[in-house]
């Protein structure tokens, strides 16, 4: 087992064919997850099935890419935020399949983001396909609270649009998929080493059928970022995610 306890920041344990048997193997290593939800209805359920794992968080979210089947789910979404510190997976998604319902798309994450400006201490993973210059902007013009913890998942925006983030001050959460392209790389090799954290995305990037697959996946993303920095992190990325979750 490793020395070190890594974040898993984003996953979706819900879309598991084996969620509990995966969750109890992955007690026996150090690191944690935090599971995105994709549809309001979802986090309720998913709180209850992952009550008994202290290392696993639920975050409440409602995938843009859903806007146009749950956007009726909105008001289960504001009953739970306040109590949430966890909120993903949210954002907005300009992919050719899921443009005609921008608007709707905008106008949510801009009610979502306001709503934890207002209650604060929220841990906020992002989707930004085609899209992270819109999100930046709402958070420039929208956020005040300086207590709010944003991750850009999966981030594949351009180098100035990065350099924005970073002077937002956001994370970014890196997984094995995204490194495998040029683009990724120079994102990776670019971005502040306070500012990175590990996710898998899985099981879309990635399926796990035990918890050393995930040990082991998480190991080997360390060690592919370390690679294209040329530099070991690896503390580093624990710290990061140890200090986000004892915010």
């Amino acid at each position: 087992m490793n020395a070190l306890r890594y974040i898993d920041s984003h996953c979706h344990l819900d879309l598991f064919d084996n969620m509990n048997k995966f969750l109890d193997d992955t007690k026996n290593y150090k690191n944690s997850i935090i599971t995105m939800t994709t549809t309001p209805r979802a986090y309720q359920k998913n709180r209850e099935l992952c009550s008994r794992y202290s290392h696993v968080f639920v975050a409440l979210g409602l995938h843009p890419q859903l806007i146009a089947e749950r956007e009726k789910e909105l008001d289960i979404l504001f009953k739970y935020i306040e109590e949430a510190k966890f909120i993903g997976e949210i954002g907005i998604d300009q992919g050719p399949r899921y443009y005609k319902t921008i608007d709707a798309q905008i106008r949510i994450f801009n009610d979502i983001i306001d709503k934890c400006d207002w209650y604060g201490n929220k841990i906020i993973s992002i989707h930004s396909l085609r899209s992270a210059d819109i999100i930046l902007e709402i958070l420039r013009s929208n956020v005040r609270n300086k207590s709010n913890k944003f991750i850009m998942h999966w981030f594949t925006g351009d180098i100035k649009t990065l350099q924005d983030a970073i002077k937002l001050g956001c994370f970014f959460s890196i997984n094995s998929q995204m490194i495998n392209s040029d683009r990724g790389k120079k994102i990776v090799s670019i971005l502040p080493k306070e500012k990175i954290l590990v996710e898998s995305d899985a099981p879309f990037v990635i399926k796990f059928e035990s918890g050393k697959e995930h040990n082991q996946y998480m190991n080997e993303t360390v060690r592919l970022i370390n690679e294209i920095r040329k530099e070991d992190i690896s503390q580093q990325i624990s710290l990061n995610g140890i200090e986000l979750l004892s915010q």
